[in-house]
């Protein structure tokens, strides 16, 4: 697009970023506003399981997602501080409630936040994450759903019953 069109429409290169992410993001704000309000009635610990559960079947539907946060996540720019604030914060702080509200319910171990909340974090995006080709393998396209359920199955069984037989 010539510079003069950015320039007309969103007077800005990082104002079209803007645009763009949010339009791309607005899915996972759609996808949040319309499943928080139903974890209300469940226990912290039950609320933690579904909210992951989400997160990997957006991860796997959308792995750019995860793709565009570790590509800005590089260096401190304005466009990382518009994800981090924007999109990653708010995440990040329903998760954080959730296990402090686990924890304070004796529901989940009493472990530093910060590292519960970055082992299922990792644990969800790490699958589908790396790779937007991926999903378009033979295996995926075969299985439709299947890889992420599964994988969300597997997250939600060891981070919260362990390794241990």
């Amino acid at each position: 697009m010539p510079q003069p069109l950015i320039n007309y429409h969103f007077g800005t290169k990082l104002k079209l970023w803007q645009a763009s992410v949010d339009f791309l993001f607005d899915e996972l704000i759609k996808d949040l506003a319309i499943f928080s309000s139903s974890l209300r009635d469940l226990e912290p610990v039950d609320a933690l399981k579904v909210t992951l559960r989400r997160h990997v079947e957006f991860v796997a539907r959308r792995p750019e997602f995860f793709m565009i946060a570790i590509v800005e996540g590089r260096e401190d720019t304005e466009r990382l501080a518009y994800l981090m604030e924007r999109y990653i914060n708010p995440l990040n702080k329903t998760m954080e409630e959730l296990i402090l509200a686990a924890q304070k319910k004796g529901q989940i171990k009493n472990a530093p936040v910060l590292n519960l909340l970055e082992i299922m974090i990792g644990a969800t995006i790490i699958f589908f994450g790396p790779s937007a080709a991926f999903r378009f393998s033979e295996a995926f396209l075969t299985e439709g759903a299947g890889p992420s359920v599964r994988h969300a199955d597997v997250v939600v069984d060891v981070l919260f019953h362990g390794l241990a037989l």
